[in-house]
């Protein structure tokens, strides 16, 4: 059965009595399924809106607002009601306007989108000898966006996919430019869980690799191990294949709260990256710095590389380079930059 949609127009003296009509009608039906002589399952979502909030009382406005409170009832869970407000609604319009113009972004050969590159450093040498890729948009006004604002729109609307395989490609058509001048150089590239399981990864990675005629083994790709909660047997199975094709593996956030040392058998990473809130965490705290330290010995036995993230002064660097980490990323080496201005303070000067 598909949704009925009804609008009940009720002189109520406020919002309280309007959510006492909205349960009225939840509890008529619930006695009604009750009564009928076979299972079934009917729920209600509703939509309050107090019209004497409303700046402008237009047919148009009101029929607008009742409809994004109705569908916002729903996203939340449904079997349920939810009461329009403004800012919430202000944001919801900020996101679909956003929405468009990503959109629109993709069709127009990514315009927007681009690449910030942060160091990696070489413990023993202090050389770079990497950089982690990371998105941002430019948004029409001009403005650069976090990608906490506009990633979760991507993985929503799987746009997420052609922008992923942009991402590759840039990213390792920029690190074979780098070779040139640092031919240990490599790259890491994060993946969303999303993009893993819709698009076709495997053959995103080695068709650019093979494009640039570039070494595997320049490439790391980081995977998060929140996303690994919900990993299955196909997930499992591309980072495998991407293993035999010799690009490299990163477990990133190590240490956020989601760790299982499980993860690092089934996945066999290259390389751990510890999270910069544990990184902080073990800078002020005895007994997180002695955790830090035996998360280190095993990583080290089990024969994995480690990158301390986080690192964001020279005291910092000195404390933590006595545990011998492979890398270091953070704000003392270097802030995600354009590739132009990477270029120009760390490959040019070559450290």
């Amino acid at each position: 059965m598909s949704d009925e949609f009804i609008i009940v127009d009720y002189l109520a003296t406020g919002i309280d009595e309007a959510k006492s009509v909205y349960h009225s009608i939840r509890h008529a039906i619930d006695r009604y399924v009750e009564s009928i002589q076979y299972e079934v399952m009917f729920t209600v979502s509703g939509g309050i809106l107090d019209l004497s909030t409303l700046e402008e009382k237009t047919y148009k406005n009101i029929m607008r607002y009742s409809e994004y409170a109705l569908n916002k009832s729903k996203k939340n869970g449904k079997n349920q009601y939810y009461v329009f407000n403004y800012e919430n609604y202000n944001q919801f319009l900020m996101i679909k306007q956003l929405t468009q113009s990503l959109r629109k972004s993709v069709a127009d050969n990514f315009k927007g989108y681009e690449l910030y590159y942060q160091p990696l450093v070489d413990v023993v040498t202090g050389n770079v000898c990497g950089a982690e890729a990371l998105l941002r948009y430019k948004s029409e006004d001009g403005n650069i966006l976090p990608p906490n604002i506009f990633i979760p729109i991507l993985e929503e609307t799987g746009l997420v996919v052609p922008v992923g395989k942009w991402i590759i490609n840039e990213a390792i058509k920029k690190c074979k430019e780098i070779q040139a001048v640092i031919p240990e150089f490599h790259v890491n590239i994060n993946v969303s869980y999303i993009q893993v399981i819709k698009s076709n990864l495997v053959k995103d990675v080695t068709t650019a690799i093979e494009k640039y005629n570039i070494n595997p083994s320049s490439i790391i790709i980081e995977m998060t191990e929140s996303g690994l909660l919900d990993s299955n047997k196909r997930y499992m199975k591309i980072w495998s294949a991407l293993k035999e094709r010799g690009v490299g593996l990163a477990l990133d956030d190590f240490g956020t709260g989601y760790s299982n040392f499980n993860y690092m058998s089934q996945l066999e990473p290259d390389l751990i990256k510890i999270d910069r809130n544990f990184t902080a965490k073990a800078l002020n705290n005895e007994y997180d710095y002695n955790m830090l330290t035996l998360i280190h010995k095993m990583v080290f036995n089990l024969g994995l590389k480690i990158c301390i993230e986080g690192v964001e002064t020279k005291g910092e660097m000195e404390k933590i380079k006595s545990m011998c980490p492979n890398f270091f990323q953070g704000y003392f080496f270097g802030r995600p930059c354009p590739y132009e201005d990477f270029v120009s303070q760390f490959v040019k000067n070559k450290k």
